[in-house]
């Protein structure tokens, strides 16, 4: 499964706006300012029309993270599904126990993240622990800076001491995110498909 895209964790989707757009150790609930309206939150119900609208405007794009590229037809069956992954229970073989968490402000779903409470050694050496992608309509806001820094407070919570956050090298985007939020690169890994290069980052949650 190593080779399968829907193990790395950062996509080119996400436009993370203008550097320095929030602080990277901005308290997500209590001191973000114009964005304190927004809210990390675990998939629900009342949020179907959202989701729906939001995977339309992916169309044809690759989803990240994986937990998008999920049947939705039957929302509730969905939501209970990720409740139950998030319980490290009915896993498939490739998952590990995982949280999915929708950014969202008012009724509108911005984006989505996706936290691995640990990591195989397949994961580790290419996956890492953190996805995330932003809906198109939302990009170019650094949103995707902010909804990285809440996930990772989320890791921090669970005891997750190191984090790995792994991107392809050639997403600069993605690149230039993960080390504004003070990840540093530990290593590249080359993959034989697809035929790209891993940045391996990884992020001190010791001095979060």
């Amino acid at each position: 499964m190593l080779a399968s895209t829907r193990f790395i964790s950062i996509t080119n989707r996400i436009h993370s706006g203008p550097k320095n757009a929030v602080s990277p150790q901005a308290d997500f609930d209590s001191t973000l300012g114009a964005f304190r309206a927004m809210k990390l939150i675990n998939p629900n119900t009342d949020l179907q029309k959202s989701y729906v609208s939001y995977i339309e405007e992916l169309g044809d794009e690759e989803r990240y993270p994986y937990p998008l590229d999920l049947k939705h037809k039957d929302f509730k069956a969905l939501v209970r599904k990720l409740e139950l992954y998030s319980k490290g229970l009915h896993l498939p073989d490739w998952l590990v126990p995982n949280t999915t968490f929708w950014l969202v402000e008012g009724n509108k779903i911005l984006g989505c993240s996706h936290l691995r409470h640990c990591l195989n050694a397949e994961l580790e050496k290419a996956g890492g622990h953190i996805g995330l992608g932003i809906r198109p309509s939302a990009r170019g806001k650094g949103l995707g800076k902010i909804l990285l820094n809440a996930t990772i407070d989320k890791a921090v919570k669970m005891g997750i001491e190191k984090i790995h956050i792994h991107c392809y090298a050639d997403n600069m985007q993605s690149r230039r995110m993960i080390e504004s939020i003070g990840a540093v690169l530990e290593s590249a890994i080359n993959l034989d498909l697809p035929q790209k290069t891993v940045m391996r980052y990884v992020h001190d949650g010791s001095s979060y």
